[in-house]
């Protein structure tokens, strides 16, 4: 009989599979960032591409029909409901980027809220839109150049009472209004008194509701050539994140600055310098920053972005340059009818946000810039 051959099994081992476990690990842990940071490259050249389409038909616009398109912060009542009025500058460029059927669809004759009203608070229940408007389904549309990609949203339960059954679609994208009534300029640069009188930044503001809340300060018609400060130099468009947060009073420090809404007083009432003083005194528009509150307010919070379709001033489809990106948003009392809100651009995307100036080009701006760099960029016809 010949000798018995043992036959060693064929496979790894316990230690050698541990081993390549551990480098596979390695790997991952590796590649993860690299394709991380690819995916987030990508979202930002889309988000680029959406500001770029956005000035695009800005632009066109104003070819077309000899303006810029306006955003409307009131309306006065019509048979029973709001009339024309209460409508964001996005729904005027929608025939520019190829919505020309969803830009139909508006019956501009009937402002976007469920009734006219003077109060333009967050209390406001008239300012909703319900399933029952006639633009329910236009406020509800998705427009997917309207969303910057890195950002997220959700509908939640309380959305609905503050902004109506029609669930509005939100939006990314916030138009420049400038600076807040009655500042005095940057520091150092002063603007004579009474401060500024007349709004200064790119998107125009008009309202029917002119006894409510002061025409004399809005600016209902502009025209490029109006930017005298120069287009490639003058923001137009920037990004603004969309808030699907609810207030949590029990927790307020986990909503960011950037989806906070906080007290900055009221359009009467200025920031007079240290001691927190205020009265109708003299305001640069470094003081708004001191002056507004660093908490959020559970009635103005919950509002930013959530209605791309509304010209309501506390949806933040405009905003204003006085905090740097990605900082603090500030209410003022009394400015909600006339686009007197410093909403301040900001994104997901790491160090800044993307801004699209008034010459169409777009240009990603950091966290960090110069703040009287970013002041000057919010005047279109100021010198700065």
């Amino acid at each position: 009989m010949p000798p018995l051959r043992r036959r060693s099994a064929a496979g790894f081992t316990l230690v050698e599979l541990l081993v390549v476990i551990a480098i596979i690990g390695v790997l991952v842990g590796m590649l993860l960032p690299a394709v991380q940071a690819a995916r987030e490259a990508a979202r930002r050249a889309q988000c680029t591409n959406n500001l770029k389409q956005i000035g695009l038909a800005v632009v066109s616009h104003h070819d077309a029909r000899g303006r810029l398109p306006v955003h409307s912060t009131g309306a006065l009542p019509v048979g029973g409901r709001c009339g024309p009025g209460l409508t964001s500058f996005l729904v005027e460029i929608l025939p520019f980027m190829e919505e020309t059927a969803l830009a139909q669809s508006i019956d501009r004759s009937v402002g976007m809220a469920d009734r006219a009203t003077t109060d333009y608070t967050p209390g406001a229940t008239a300012l909703r839109i319900s399933s029952t408007h006639p633009n329910a389904r236009a406020a509800a549309t998705v427009v997917p150049t309207f969303l910057c990609p890195s950002d997220s949203w959700s509908w939640r339960p309380g959305h609905e009472a503050l902004l109506g059954s029609a669930r509005p679609a939100p939006g990314s994208y916030a138009g420049n209004v400038g600076w807040p009534m009655l500042t005095h300029g940057i520091p150092g640069r002063g603007i004579p008194t009474p401060g500024l009188t007349r709004h200064n930044g790119a998107i125009p503001l008009e309202t029917a509701d002119q006894a409510t809340v002061g025409a004399s300060w809005q600016v209902g018609r502009l025209r490029l050539k109006d930017i005298t400060d120069g287009t490639s130099r003058t923001a137009l468009v920037a990004e603004r994140r969309i808030t699907s947060v609810l207030f949590d009073a029990s927790a307020p420090a986990t909503i960011p600055p950037a989806l906070s809404s906080g007290c900055g007083g009221g359009v009467s009432r200025r920031w007079l310098g240290p001691g927190g003083r205020t009265g109708p005194g003299i305001t640069t528009i470094s003081n708004w920053q001191s002056f507004t509150t660093k908490e959020p307010d559970p009635g103005y919070s919950p509002l930013l972005g959530r209605s791309w379709i509304s010209g309501w001033t506390l949806v933040a489809n405009t905003y204003m340059h006085v905090f740097p990106p990605n900082g603090w948003n500030g209410h003022i009392y009394g400015g909600e009818g006339s686009g007197n809100y410093m909403a301040t651009p900001s994104s997901l995307h790491p160090g800044g946000v993307h801004l699209c100036f008034a010459d169409g080009h777009v240009e990603f701006v950091e966290d960090g810039v110069d703040m009287a760099v970013w002041w000057g960029m919010g005047s279109r016809d100021g010198g700065e």
